[in-house]
């Protein structure tokens, strides 16, 4: 036998066992209906969507300008920033703020991070409170500037610093703002 007829045979051997096992899944129809209908579950899993934006004068860094040693509760120059959630949010955020460490001259003098605070408010401007929060080097803490901050939501927030009698010069910190999704 050829291998062009072995090739045939096989071929209509294989139509075959595919027709057997296409009936196997069909049901014939009962009692002369016309008809049949099958249900099946549709699903599907949403993910979750956050994001948030700052507004540009706290993309642009946080400045207290030039001020005297000794003077307390200066704020930042722009007078606050803003956190808001992005419109396409499918849940609500939290938002949380931390430095990095004491705010470090180019030398060896400091300004201990317990002199900077924060305090949040749902208005513009945010006003000095002795109700505002010490800066934190961790998240740990979860100082929350706002809490379940909806679709399209903004919060207002700002910064002060006490400055110490320290040595002239430029300090420097690193300011953490993050975003997540409330649980």
């Amino acid at each position: 036998m050829s291998n062009k007829a072995i090739s045939g045979i096989l071929g209509v051997a294989l139509m075959a066992a595919m027709l057997v096992a296409m009936w196997s899944f069909m049901e014939p129809v009962q009692g002369g209906d016309t008809e049949k209908e099958e249900t099946q579950r549709a699903n599907v899993t949403v993910n979750v969507n956050i994001s948030c934006g700052f507004d540009s004068n706290f993309m642009d860094g946080v400045d207290f300008g030039s001020v005297d040693p000794g003077t307390a509760n200066v704020s930042e120059t722009v007078n606050g920033y803003n956190v808001t959630a992005a419109p396409t949010n499918n849940k609500d955020i939290n938002v949380y703020i931390k430095a990095n460490d004491n705010m470090q001259s180019t030398g060896s003098d400091y300004i201990l991070l317990g002199n900077m605070t924060w305090h949040d408010n749902s208005t513009y401007p945010p006003v000095f409170t002795i109700d505002n929060d010490t800066m934190s080097t961790t998240y740990t803490k979860f100082y929350e500037i706002g809490s379940g901050l909806s679709a399209g939501g903004v919060h207002h927030f700002q910064i002060w610093l006490d400055v110490p009698n320290v040595a002239a010069g430029e300090y420097n910190n690193t300011i953490y703002v993050k975003c997540n999704a409330t649980s």
